[in-house]
């Protein structure tokens, strides 16, 4: 009897504490969106980002938005134009800490991208969010549209947050390590060893 209830008391434990990191972990993911959604919102409304957009200015693209990436601490950027072409993505090399640049992907075929390009909405309505595979490793991206001074579509703006990043802040809040699977079941992260 002793033992049944020592050892229903330790599962019990054990499944709480899985409960608390997910919750967590959650909460984390929740507040990292909130975060590149102040961001899009602060970018795609700078004065001349759409417009240069619109126009495919890209070295005034980078000169209106890389300040706003420094400043905020944003991992990658990426201003993609109406054909779905990457017109210019500003990364964070986590090894050398500075910016690299790259330009010219057709990014059309992306969910984030696509779903802004033909003005599709869901019910929280025309920002989007998922997983993208960058030569960083997976990352954490959200998409906005953004406008040109007529109020028309000038193109798309995403966001994103390396996947290890963000699981490093999530196992110091949750005090647990994280794996996490695509829909495949084949690996993309983790903070085990």
């Amino acid at each position: 009897v002793v033992t049944r209830l020592v050892t229903t008391t330790i599962r019990e434990r054990f499944v709480n504490q899985i409960y608390e990191a997910a919750r967590v972990a959650a909460d984390v993911v929740v507040r990292q969106e909130r975060t590149h959604l102040e961001n899009l919102r602060l970018m795609a409304y700078t004065q001349g980002v759409g417009d240069s957009l619109k126009d495919k200015d890209v070295p005034r693209l980078e000169a209106l938005l890389l300040p706003l990436a420094l400043n905020s601490g944003i991992e990658t950027v990426s201003v993609v134009d109406l054909a779905g072409t990457e017109l210019l993505t500003l990364g964070l090399d986590p090894a050398s800490g500075q910016y690299l640049r790259a330009q010219g992907t057709d990014l059309s075929a992306y969910p984030l991208v696509a779903n802004i390009l033909q003005a599709a909405q869901d019910e929280q309505g025309d920002k989007f969010v998922g997983l993208v595979e960058t030569n960083f490793g997976p990352g954490l991206f959200t998409s906005s549209a953004v406008l040109d001074g007529q109020g028309s579509l000038a193109g798309v703006l995403l966001i994103g947050t390396r996947l290890d990043s963000l699981l490093d802040g999530i196992k110091s809040q949750a005090l647990a390590d994280l794996v996490v699977f695509d829909q495949s079941l084949a690996l993309l992260a983790s903070t085990l060893p």
